[in-house]
């Protein structure tokens, strides 16, 4: 520096002298106690470490601690504002730990932390988030993606990492996703918790990473395990028709049917004493069977027969095959509607084969209607009320066939007094 090389100067100048019996007192100010502007220098150190060394062309070194705005730092940084970084390119505002980065927000709205959480060449829209060393480290396309934990987003192996896939979150070590192909809003969580599907969440791994779930119970005693004084599980509810596509040991509630279905032995079965379900008609397709095939609308409902279809001398039956389908028993249910007018006549079903016979007629559910039944209510027409009743018809039976009909002891027109049917359900065992 130039002090320093005027300071050697004079010392040679003085040493070239005769001696003399004076002492000679060097008093120097750097920078000079009269200089209040602005001062530089290539290189500075600080502390009596560094006192022999010569640091480099724009160079600090600075022994203990450094405090910005403050004269008393604890720390070897201490700073009393704020720390403003440049936008992380793949050489600037970056954080690192060591060689690797460590905390950057590369490519668009996305933050890393984490010893190479993310990485400095992702493209796109971003909104991504990594946590953990290494978390998220493959990404090159995704769009809104979580990821907290070691190797979360990138798997043991990474040979299943996520690199293009669309809000995922991965939580725990080495979750991710189990297959190579983009996921979207698939959810893993727990340590090597591996999700291959769209739209699903995972809990845990296998073997010994599977976990069991407790709600209430702080050591869950099966895979899930739910404590609860009076509390419920609410099941999956299906309230359009047909059951779903199933595999053995589903389970829900068809609000229709008013019955928990599972699936076993590669068929849905009504968990109803044994009962299984072989047949059901809603009418919302067609009444392929039945005779007469009109139906109407009522509540917003399609029915079979209804308001100036089915009444005074028309019945609606219908036979099916139960052909290979061995049962001792049988059960039949429907939704019966009386529409308009009623006032004390009868509703029946009746069902036939080869033994279930109760009566001369074969009646196996009969009900007397009159307008000041409890639960009617108008569905629309007359100022008459209109109700739906439910039939329920067992017995023994073992024939191949089984026929249903539906009637009445209606005396008045079709547009005075009629009846429908809907929801009808054949059951065995």
């Amino acid at each position: 520096m130039i002090f320093r090389r005027a300071l050697y100067a004079l010392l040679i100048l003085f040493s070239a002298l005769p001696a003399f019996a004076e002492t000679l007192e060097l008093v120097t100010y750097y920078p000079t106690a009269a200089n209040t502007g602005d001062q530089h220098t290539t290189g500075l150190t600080v502390g009596p470490g560094y006192l022999n060394v010569d640091p480099a062309d724009g160079v600090a070194l600075i022994e203990t601690r450094l405090g910005i705005g403050t004269n008393d730092p604890q720390e070897q940084l201490q700073i009393t504002g704020n720390l403003r970084l440049p936008p992380t390119t793949a050489t600037t505002g970056i954080i690192m730990s060591g060689a690797n980065p460590f905390i950057h927000n590369f490519g668009a709205n996305n933050f890393f932390a984490g010893v190479d959480a993310g990485n400095l060449k992702m493209t796109g829209v971003g909104g991504n988030t990594g946590v953990g060393r290494e978390a998220l480290k493959l990404s090159a396309t995704g769009i809104f993606n979580t990821a907290v934990g070691f190797h979360a987003g990138v798997t043991n192996t990474l040979a299943n990492a996520d690199t293009a896939g669309v809000r995922n979150t991965y939580i725990g070590m080495n979750a991710g996703p189990g297959t190579l192909d983009p996921l979207i809003n698939a959810t893993a969580l727990g340590a090597n918790a591996l999700v291959s599907a769209d739209n699903a969440l995972v809990l845990g791994g296998t073997g010994t990473d599977a976990v069991s779930v407790g709600i209430g119970p702080p050591t869950p005693q099966a895979t899930l395990d739910v404590t609860s004084d009076g509390g419920a599980i609410l099941v999956p509810r299906k309230t359009t028709a047909g059951d779903p596509a199933g595999v053995n040991g589903m389970i829900y509630y068809n609000a229709n049917a008013k019955r928990f279905r599972t699936y076993q032995d590669g068929g849905w079965q009504s968990l109803d004493g044994g009962w299984r379900l072989v047949y059901r008609d809603d009418f919302e397709s067609g009444a392929n069977g039945w005779s007469p095939g009109n139906g109407t609308t009522i509540a917003g409902t399609l029915i079979l027969g209804g308001y100036n279809v089915a009444g005074k001398g028309v019945t609606l039956s219908k036979y099916f095959d139960l052909t290979g389908i061995p049962h001792t028993q049988i059960k039949v249910e429907l939704d019966y509607y009386a529409i308009d007018s009623w006032d004390g006549e009868w509703a029946y079903v009746w069902a036939a084969g080869n033994t279930i016979v109760t009566t001369a007629r074969r009646v196996i559910w009969a009900q007397r209607i009159n307008q000041t039944d409890p639960g009617r209510a108008n569905f629309g027409g007359s100022p008459a009320t209109d109700g739906i009743y439910h039939a329920v018809l067992t017995g023994p039976h073992s024939d191949n066939s089984l026929g249903v009909t539906a009637g009445s002891t209606l005396d008045q027109g079709l547009t005075d007094e009629s009846y429908g049917i809907d929801n009808v359900e054949v059951w065995v065992r």
